[in-house]
């Protein structure tokens, strides 16, 4: 609305973005694990929800839920990690929740693989490009509301999502999901078909060259508009 205010002609355009090559050549497969196999990956920031991972998987623990919760991005001696382990008084060397630190393109996408499920637990986010490689592979996902992710994946069609901040929230959001493993499933191979679409180079090439053109056009500039 500030914009709008300051600038009555503004145009807002969508261009969506390539991910990298290698998610565009796996597709996830129901894996054979002994425990319930959770991972998320975060980068750097508190805002990227690391206190909720510790403290749903303190609930999931306390139901005796048999899992694993793999974390990608940070280590387990990052500053954001060490933080919220105090803050939310979680015991992490005697849990089930661990650190994996930051991996290249092949590792995350094996590590993703060989898990049960995908969480985003961020609390504030624009465009998550985690998020849509977990949904280019067809994993089940269970994602917080915030910021982007609700344009990204369609709620209750290509998974769910849970308000930020709410652990009970995602606790039982993941029991369901073992629970009710197959519909979780069928909600990734959505999440697949949505994002390949979304993410096809070709596409968003597309797309690029209609922005440019628009703005070209916009500015009279309408002899060459090739891009």
């Amino acid at each position: 609305m500030c914009s709008l205010a300051l600038n009555p002609e503004r145009k807002y355009y969508t261009c969506n973005e390539i991910l990298r090559s290698d998610f565009f050549k796996k597709e996830w497969a129901v894996p054979s694990n002994e425990k319930f196999k959770i991972v998320s990956t975060i980068s750097f920031g508190l805002w990227k929800g690391v206190e909720v991972i510790f403290q749903a998987a303190k609930i999931l623990e306390e139901a005796e839920f048999n899992f694993e919760w793999n974390v990608i991005g940070i280590t387990a001696d990052d500053e954001k990690a060490l933080y919220s382990e105090k803050m939310t008084s979680f015991n992490r060397n005697s849990s089930n929740v661990k650190f994996l630190g930051r991996m290249d393109s092949s590792r995350l996408i094996d590590q993703m693989m060989s898990s049960n499920l995908f969480v985003q637990v961020s609390r504030i986010e624009n465009s998550p490009n985690t998020l849509c490689e977990a949904m280019l592979l067809g994993m089940p996902i269970i994602a917080s509301y915030v910021g982007g992710t609700a344009s990204m994946m369609k709620d209750g069609v290509d998974g769910y999502m849970y308000q930020e901040g709410e652990p009970y929230v995602l606790a039982g959001l993941i029991m369901d999901c073992e629970k009710n493993y197959a519909k979780y499933v069928g909600m990734g191979k959505n999440a697949r078909v949505r994002a390949s679409q979304r993410h096809n180079p070709q596409n968003v090439a597309q797309e690029l060259k209609r922005i440019y053109e628009s703005i070209c056009l916009s500015n009279g500039h309408v002899n060459d508009t090739r891009v």
